[in-house]
């Protein structure tokens, strides 16, 4: 449990940092270079956030669609409830961040400058994502809940390899779009922490 839960916390570090090249993927328009390090400061810097989420989100679907193989009947049922699943899982990432931003938590360059926070916001940053977790993996448990009597047991590890293959998958895509100039704020290794 405690192995999934850091992995879910991996995974929510890593959609933060996922951006243009995850919505390049997604879309055939192309992102205009001012909005590559968007400042949250801006309300349109946040709506861009939230977009980055549900475009990794979108990502996640079709990354399932493309390594998940289901039956006709599996299909059916799964994919309405793993789309019910993701849109859960993006609301509480979403509200994790709103959360963080009402309080004055900003990102900058990728990461939370711990220095310039108060106490009283360290703890307040901290309980939230505890809580965060907590319901990422209440919502984890009853998805599988879900599923679990819809796909063969055999599908079931299918499904979880597919999972930890996507999750290999966008970290490896965050340490491609790693600053190469010495700034280190986006180092993969330093954000799991």
């Amino acid at each position: 449990m405690k192995k999934r839960f850091l992995i879910l916390m991996a995974l929510f570090f890593v959609a933060a940092f996922i951006n243009v090249n995850a919505q390049s993927k997604l879309e055939t328009a192309k992102v205009a270079p001012s909005e590559k390090n968007p400042s949250l400061v801006d309300p349109s810097a946040v709506k861009m956030m939230k977009q980055e989420c549900q475009n990794v989100m979108k990502l996640k679907r079709e990354y399932f669609k493309n390594n998940l193989i289901l039956s006709e009947k599996e299909q059916l049922i799964f994919w309405p409830l793993f789309d019910k699943y993701l849109v859960e899982e993006e609301a509480i990432h979403q509200l994790f961040k709103q959360k963080r931003e009402d309080k004055g938590i900003k990102r900058e360059n990728g990461a939370i400058n711990f220095d310039i926070l108060n106490d009283e916001a360290i703890l307040f940053y901290y309980d939230s994502r505890f809580e965060m977790k907590g319901k990422l993996l209440d919502l984890d448990s009853r998805f599988y809940q879900s599923i679990k009597d819809v796909l063969s047991a055999k599908t079931l590890v299918q499904y979880y390899k597919t999972e930890k293959s996507f999750k290999n998958y966008i970290v490896k895509e965050v340490k491609q779009q790693a600053p190469t100039d010495g700034d280190k704020s986006l180092d993969v290794k330093k954000s799991r922490r």
